[in-house]
């Protein structure tokens, strides 16, 4: 921790100066009701981010929050936007997200056609009307803020120079010069600085949220605070939910830091991962919840939430150490000796453990450029893929060609449309040459016009994106395609591209990806991936080999004379 030695250092510089820190005491008070309302916990690492947020934007008029993924910055700002319409008739603090990379450089500047007709870019649009007050910004806001969600390059941050200096211009290519009001700020969310350099650097306050200031507790007590059965809350046994947390989240999270991932996964994504499936399994089972059923759901669910995307290959398979540590976490299941324990489902009425294989469903004949013979493997997957996409979180399947990711899927999708009333879906091929332009295109084909900006599918949709890390890595490290996936997940919106201005609400829309990890960029953006439950599909073992091949053989010669079948 630097912070010690910094404060050391400045006392050494100004021996005898002991300042005191000036804390506004009604933005705490506010900030803690704000949380309340919005279902965040008013933890007092989050409300001092949110006052040194508050302190930065008083000196400066630019400023970046800067930190890993899923760390809590966008709750920083927004809380904050909170505070200041607490209590207010009318919203004073207002502010419009842009993820500069979901589009060109053109579009976000504007440019000059070939005829030298100007056409407005979605950063010239949005500070004009912000400093002009034209609608929907008027001159009761006195806090207007331009947010800039997405990867910093010098291909469009360098243009924003004159913006963030003492000059507060944005000089466009039509020598028309914006300034900013004195309501106006750029705030800038950012994971990463590798790209910006130190004249962009020494323009902004920065605030940084470490991984370990808030942490992944809040996002779990959050989460308890949503469920509503008695036993759920812990009102009534004595082994509730935030219980087995305090017992076995620690633990769980000390063994996979021995393991590896087939993609990285920061402890945040592997706790969302594992309240979304006890989500799923809470909603979906028909056992009785009592302190010992909701015990066994809880480990089924950090079963797979930690250790369904362990890397495996012929050296090392991670899933065995995982399996051994797991065993001796949760003694209260007795699991077989033999074996994982991703190879048994546990029965929550019972706790018995029983092989996945019994639930392996039997093979149809059909075309057999097509098939799916049913093994183990896609019997758990397709398990936990519907505890999640029935409740609206998005899936990721990792793993090396050949594995099955996308006759998965696609047997899922077409299950989901088959027994599900109003779901669609719809399949997108990534490849090299997949831009944002390309993959909004094709995201718009299954999208309609509701009402005034608000767009969405006819019910709900379910968009499968296949080879998602196959785009062209620009020369900063970007894949345009995954910033405006980002900014639709996070932001529930994207820009269109004929008329920039128009910003398009989109609604009842998820996603379920495949990506190989051995091709293409090999990972993708942390900011995206932490959104997704991900989990590995791995090569077939020896028994499930034996299991696809003859199966098939035995389909193939189902007509054929006995002789022939022996």
């Amino acid at each position: 921790n630097d912070i010690p030695i910094f404060l050391r250092l400045i006392s050494d510089l100004f021996p005898g100066l002991d300042l005191q820190t000036e804390v506004s005491e009604q933005l705490r008070k506010t900030c803690v009701e704000v949380c309340k309302k919005t279902g965040l916990q008013a933890e007092q690492s989050l409300v001092t981010k949110i006052l040194q947020f508050q302190e930065l934007l008083d000196v400066r008029h630019s400023v970046m929050l800067l930190g890993p993924a899923g760390w809590g910055k966008t709750s920083v700002w927004k809380t904050l936007a909170g505070c200041h319409n607490e209590g207010k008739p009318k919203q004073v603090t207002v502010f419009d997200v842009v993820n500069p990379k979901s589009v060109t450089t053109d579009e976000l500047y504007g440019y000059m056609t070939l005829t030298k007709d100007w056409r407005d870019g979605v950063i010239s649009i949005i500070m004009r009307n912000m400093s002009k007050n034209v609608s929907p910004y008027s001159a009761i806001q006195t806090n207007k803020w331009v947010v800039l969600d997405g990867d910093i390059d010098s291909g469009w941050i360098e243009s924003m120079n004159t913006v963030m200096d003492d000059n507060k211009v944005l000089t466009l290519v039509s020598n028309e010069r914006i300034p900013l009001s004195d309501a106006m700020r750029m705030v800038f969310e950012i994971h990463s600085l590798k790209n910006a350099t130190p004249a962009t650097v020494s323009r902004a306050g920065i605030l940084y949220i470490n991984d370990t200031d808030i942490g992944y507790l809040p996002f779990i007590e959050s989460w308890l605070q949503t469920k509503t059965s008695e036993v759920e809350k812990g009102n009534t046994t004595p082994l509730p939910l935030p219980y087995l947390f305090e017992k076995y989240l620690n633990g769980l999270v000390e063994i996979i830091h021995k393991l590896s991932y087939t993609v990285p996964l920061p402890p945040i994504n592997l706790v969302q991962t594992l309240c979304y499936v006890l989500d799923g399994i809470l909603g979906s089972t028909k056992a009785e919840k009592n302190a010992e059923s909701v015990e066994r759901m809880f480990f089924f669910a950090a079963m797979w939430a930690f250790g369904g995307g362990l890397a495996s290959d012929k050296q090392t398979d991670y899933r065995e150490d995982f399996s051994k540590h797991f065993k001796h976490l949760a003694k209260d299941i007795k699991f077989p000796e033999q074996g994982l324990v991703f190879d048994y489902v546990i029965d929550f009425a019972t706790g018995d453990c029983t092989p996945w294989q019994d639930r392996v469903s039997d093979f149809s004949s059909g075309d057999t450029h097509s098939i799916m013979v049913p093994t183990v493997d896609t019997a758990r997957l397709l398990y936990l893929t519907n505890l999640l996409v029935l409740n609206n979180h998005h899936v990721m399947f990792v793993g090396s060609a050949g594995t099955g990711k996308t006759i998965l899927v696609s047997e899922y999708l077409s299950s989901l449309v088959s027994t599900q009333a109003n779901w669609q879906t719809a399949t997108i091929n990534m490849n090299f040459y997949t831009d944002s332009l390309a993959l909004q295109q094709q995201l718009e084909q299954n999208i309609d016009k509701r009402s005034g900006k608000n767009y969405g599918p006819a019910g709900k949709l379910v968009y499968f994106i296949d080879d998602l890390n196959l785009p062209l890595v620009e020369t900063y490290g970007t894949q345009t395609p995954m910033s405006l996936m980002r900014q639709h997940i996070d932001h529930k919106s994207w820009f269109d591209r004929s008329d920039v201005g128009l910003k398009k609400t989109i609604s009842d829309c998820q996603y379920v990806c495949c990506m190989n990890h051995k091709s293409g960029s090999f990972m993708i953006n942390p900011r995206l991936q932490r959104h997704f439950a991900t989990f590995t599909c791995h090569m077939p073992d020896e028994e499930d080999l034996t299991t696809i091949f003859g199966t098939i053989l035995n389909n193939h010669f189902y007509n054929f004379p006995q002789k022939i079948q022996v």
